[in-house]
C-alpha cells in the first residue's frame, strides 16, 4: 500500500477517491490518526527466542512483552536519516546576516518494526542501545549486519509474518505525501572572541515521521 494523496478534509479525499475508481484504481481513505507518529512503536532493547514464542524487552521499562511466533504478522525494514547543519553567521546592524561557516553531520540509521495480530501500535528495533546477544554466535562486530540477520530470524520463525523491505526505494515516492520534518533551532548569542558576537544555528531534518506513516500504512491494511 501506498499513499497517493493528502487532503485537508475527508469531502476532499471522497472526491478524489470517486475520481480514481472511475479510472478503475482501488483506493481506501485513512485518517491521520490511524498512522499518527506522534506516538510511535514501543521502542525494545533486546529480544530472547523461546520455543515457541519471542520475548521483547522494553528500551525505558524493562517491561517483558510475551508474543507467540504464529502472531507476528508483519516486519517492516526501514532507514532513519537525520541530517544536521550547524551554522554560525554574524549579523551587522541594520545589514544583512554574513554566514561564518557551517558544520554538517548526516547519519542513517537501520530499523526494524514489528506488529503482532492483535496490537497495531507495533514494537521498534533501532540499532543504537539494542543487545543483539539473542544472535549467539551470529552476531558481528556491525549493528546494521546483525539487524539484517535478526529479521532473517524473525521472519523465519514467524512463518505468518508479511515483510515489507522496499521503503528505501520508495522514499521519493512517499516524500510527494508526507514531507520529511525540518527544524530550525537558535542556538542563541555566542561569544566567539574579544569583541565578537555571532549567531548560531542547528537546522536538521529526520525522515523518522515519515517512516512510521509508511510502517503505520501497511498494518492498516493487512
Amino acid at each position: 500500500p501506498l499513499p497517493v494523496g493528502r487532503y485537508q478534509s475527508e469531502n476532499d479525499a471522497v472526491a478524489v477517491r470517486k475520481l480514481l475508481a472511475g479510472h478503475g484504481l482501488q483506493t481506501v481513505i485513512v485518517g491521520d490518526e490511524v498512522l499518527s507518529d506522534e506516538k510511535p512503536p514501543i521502542r525494545l532493547a533486546g529480544v530472547y527466542f523461546l520455543d515457541t514464542q519471542i520475548a521483547f524487552i522494553t528500551f525505558n521499562s524493562q517491561e517483558e512483552y510475551v508474543i507467540p511466533f504464529t502472531d507476528i504478522i508483519l516486519l517492516v525494514e526501514g532507514v532513519v536519516s537525520v541530517s544536521k547543519v550547524d551554522q554560525v553567521e554574524k549579523r551587522k546592524l541594520g545589514g544583512k546576516a554574513q554566514s561564518l561557516g557551517e558544520v554538517s553531520t548526516i547519519y542513517d540509521e537501520p530499523i526494524l518494526d514489528i506488529y503482532s495480530r492483535n496490537d497495531t501500535g507495533g514494537f521498534r528495533i533501532q540499532t543504537s542501545g539494542f543487545d543483539f546477544s539473542c544472535l549467539g554466535d551470529e552476531k558481528g562486530l556491525l549493528a546494521g549486519e546483525n539487524l539484517k540477520k535478526l529479521t532473517a530470524n524473525l521472519a523465519m520463525v514467524s512463518a505468518n509474518a508479511k515483510l515489507v523491505s522496499d521503503y528505501r526505494s520508495l522514499r521519493p515516492v512517499l516524500g510527494n505525501v508526507w514531507e520529511i520534518e525540518m527544524r530550525r533551532d537558535p542556538k542563541g548569542l555566542q561569544h566567539t572572541g574579544f569583541g565578537k558576537r555571532e549567531f548560531g544555528s542547528v537546522t536538521s531534518t529526520s525522515n523518522l515521521g515519515q517512516f512510521t506513516k509508511f510502517s503505520r500504512l501497511q498494518r492498516h491494511q493487512l
